[in-house]
C-alpha cells in the first residue's frame, strides 16, 4: 500500500524523467491493485516519454512484460482468462508502448524461433 500511495502521488504530478524507470519497473509486479491504479492514471495521459524510455530499453522492458505475464498466469488467469484483457497487458500495450515486435527473436540452427 505504501508503494501504491507514493506512486499515485508521483503519477498525479508533473514527474521528472528520472522517475520513469521506477514507474515502469513497478508495472511488472504481481499486485493487481497497483496495476489498476497505474493504468487508470496513465490511460488518459500523454505517455510519449515513458514509451520512448521503454523503446530505448527494450531488453529490460520485454523482461518486465514477461514477468507481468508470468504473474498473470500464476495469480489472475482464473479471473481473466484472456491475457489481452488483463489490466497489466493493457497497461503495457496502451500506456507503455509494448508490442510483440519489440522482442528479440533468435533462430537456432534447427530453425526454431526463440524469443530472447
Amino acid at each position: 500500500m505504501i508503494r501504491q500511495k507514493h506512486l499515485r502521488c508521483l503519477l498525479q504530478m508533473d514527474y521528472e524523467e528520472w522517475a520513469i524507470p521506477y514507474i515502469v519497473k513497478i508495472c511488472d509486479e504481481y499486485v493487481v491493485e497497483i496495476l489498476e491504479m497505474v493504468y487508470g492514471l496513465l490511460k488518459n495521459q500523454n505517455t510519449t516519454e515513458i514509451q520512448r524510455f521503454c523503446l530505448e530499453n527494450k531488453e529490460s522492458f520485454c523482461r518486465s512484460y514477461s514477468r507481468m505475464i508470468s504473474y498473470w498466469n500464476d495469480y489472475y488467469r482464473h479471473s481473466t482468462p484472456d491475457h489481452q484483457q488483463y489490466v497489466g497487458s493493457k497497461l503495457f500495450r496502451e500506456c507503455l508502448g509494448y508490442s510483440k515486435s519489440m522482442e528479440i527473436k533468435v533462430i537456432t540452427p534447427y530453425g526454431q524461433v526463440l524469443v530472447d
